[in-house]
């Protein structure tokens, strides 16, 4: 079992308003992807976009932030999990956009992740 010490995992940073802490990747695992990641106020974690092979989960830390969720938008405060099965195209496509605070949250995706 590696441990990876706070501050060491591999670090995925773009634009300066969006890092995430690889730690499965860092860990060496290969069957899901589990992550660390920050965004800074107005900054998006992704385009809308859906998994087809892969079920997703996330959980904020810290801040607020808007789940867009196809037509939805959903704000998401510290505790709060949002999970996603994998569908086809024609699923629901989400992502989330930091808009109020610095926001923190984990997210689990797997099988078939790619970062």
């Amino acid at each position: 079992m590696p441990l990876i010490p706070k501050g060491t995992a591999r670090i995925d940073a773009r634009d300066g308003a969006y890092a995430a802490a690889l730690l499965s990747d860092t860990g060496g695992l290969t069957q899901f992807g589990g992550f660390i990641e920050t965004l800074l106020p107005g900054s998006a974690s992704s385009t809308l976009h859906w998994h087809e092979k892969e079920d997703e989960m996330v959980h904020v830390l810290t801040g607020t932030v808007t789940l867009f969720a196809s037509e939805a938008q959903t704000p998401m405060y510290p505790g709060d999990t949002a999970c996603f099965k994998a569908a086809p195209p024609s699923g629901i496509a989400c992502a989330t956009i930091a808009i109020l605070r610095p926001a923190t949250w984990s997210s689990v995706r797997g099988p078939g992740t790619t970062t």
